[in-house]
């Protein structure tokens, strides 16, 4: 990762000018000041033993543009997380206390997921991910709680990632629990960090794109936290890719879902055919008939800010806005403006 020794109100400017929005609006916090003199963070990962605290999560999904309406989706969730030393490093045990319902489009799957069993997280002592215990068993709970017509919506958008319950939870855990790859080192504050990598998609995925860091010193009940700040930038093709597919998988899912209520009541299927003046074949093969979305100037953009505890390595809060901007359409028919924005926020609540 490349450092550039930029002056904080440079860096303030896009796209990291959002995260300090993010940060001052969700947590009431000032942002770009300037530092009197450097300033050092080295970061540690050390959790006491049989520590016990409490996350709550609220998801907010909006389609601002490309429906005749916008749409607003809202849920949230709570967990209790156990850590226990191990002699490899940690064993952070996640119980659901709330159950997060899946929103109608699945956009929620991986919090979903997690609130219907315990898992497991094996850490080392970085605070790495080294093995996922339990996933498979949240997986079939979900999937076994939602109709035969939810789950065809459901996985189909999701396509073959969706299938692959320790990878939806590894790439989760991943995207979110960045420290360990700095855990030792002494890293000079108030200083723009940029690099290019892999971006996690919300819709599965990843993709290459730019990725800006900032970091500076910050107040916390512990008195020893760092504010973080990362905005993720992609235009690469994989973004429109991953979104053709699942829109595309969502479509075919809602047509299956639509044949299968139809072949579970037959007097609705013979009011609509009676009101249509058609017969409709229940063995139509639905993705055959979808045609394949036409993606284009696709724009993933993800700005997330962290508060974290140095010594530790617990967070104290979290908030995270994703974009993901487009131009779609079908053969023959006018061009339409999508945008879809998901946002999570965490919330911590430690033993006093």
């Amino acid at each position: 990762m490349r450092i550039l020794h930029t002056k904080p109100r440079v860096a303030c400017k896009a796209p990291l000018r959002i995260c300090g929005l993010i940060l001052g609006v969700v947590f009431g916090l000032g942002i770009w000041s300037k530092s009197a003199q450097a300033q050092y963070a080295t970061f540690s990962f050390a959790p006491p033993d049989r520590l016990s605290f409490q996350e709550k999560h609220i998801f907010k999904k909006e389609i601002l543009t490309g429906l005749a309406q916008p749409e607003t989706e809202i849920e949230s969730s709570e967990t209790r997380y156990d850590l226990r030393k191990t002699a490899q490093g940690y064993a952070v045990v996640a119980t659901p206390l709330q159950e997060e319902p899946l929103t109608e489009s699945g956009a929620n799957l991986y919090n979903a997921l997690l609130s219907r069993a315990t898992i497991t997280y094996d850490l080392d002592d970085r605070g790495q991910l080294t093995s996922v215990r339990g996933a498979q068993r949240a997986y079939d709970d979900l999937r076994e709680s939602l109709s035969p017509e939810m789950t065809d919506v459901v996985f189909s958008a999701l396509g073959a990632a969706g299938q692959d319950p320790v990878a939806l939870v590894t790439n989760l855990w991943n995207g979110r629990m960045i420290l360990g790859q700095y855990v030792g080192r002494r890293i000079k504050l108030d200083t723009l960090f940029k690099a290019t990598g892999d971006v996690q998609l919300p819709v599965g995925g990843t993709a290459r794109g730019s990725i800006e860091m900032f970091m500076r010193s910050a107040e916390c009940p512990t008195n020893q936290c760092v504010q973080v700040l990362i905005s993720y930038v992609s235009t690469d093709q994989t973004v429109a890719d991953r979104l053709g597919t699942a829109m595309r998988g969502l479509v075919v899912g809602m047509g299956h879902a639509f044949l299968g209520m139809l072949a579970a009541n037959e007097e609705l299927r013979r009011a609509l055919e009676t009101e249509a003046g058609v017969t409709i074949d229940l063995n139509t093969d639905i993705d055959a008939l979808v045609p394949h979305f036409q993606i284009s100037n696709a724009r993933f953009e993800s700005e997330n800010v962290r508060l974290i505890d140095t010594n530790t390595g617990l967070l104290h809060s979290e908030g995270e806005i994703q974009t993901i901007k487009a131009s779609f359409g079908i053969t023959g028919q006018p061009v339409t403006q999508l945008v879809i924005k998901q946002t999570h926020l965490y919330d911590y609540t430690y033993p006093e």
